[in-house]
């Protein structure tokens, strides 16, 4: 019973990234806009919208053949989708910050017995890398 379970609950998940489909699609009316928008085919954005609206089980827009409108669905999908896509960008841009900060060598020259000072102060800064600090 407990298989069935979880079965059924893996089967109404969707796929994150197909939020970014849905956003495009929000913000430019169309799935031709969005595609472009996205960096890819249209037909991708139309399979990936109709995969997301099969996963969730509800439609998420009315298509017309002037554009694209969210459904009340969707509409109330928006912000959380936007909230998602917030906090994946600060996870890549804190990403790439702690990343650059990261580069080059540090090299510290010193009369021996101020390493175990100088290693153990805040001079150094209380960056990860500094604990891989070797004498």
């Amino acid at each position: 019973m407990q298989r069935l379970a979880a079965k059924a609950h893996n089967e109404n998940m969707f796929d994150w990234n197909d939020l970014k489909y849905f956003l495009a699609v929000a913000r430019h009316g169309s799935t031709t806009a969005a595609a472009k928008a996205v960096g890819v085919n249209q037909s991708t954005v139309h399979r990936r919208m109709v995969e997301l609206e099969r996963r969730i089980g509800q439609p998420l827009i009315h298509r017309h053949a002037s554009g694209y409108q969210l459904t009340e669905f969707g509409q109330l999908l928006l912000p959380k989708a936007e909230e998602l896509e917030q906090a994946a960008l600060a996870i890549e841009r804190q990403t790439r910050l702690y990343v650059s900060e990261l580069s080059g060598v540090v090299r510290l020259t010193c009369p021996e017995p101020l390493v175990s000072r100088i290693s153990g102060s805040q001079l150094l800064g209380t960056h990860p890398a500094w604990a891989a600090l070797s004498v």
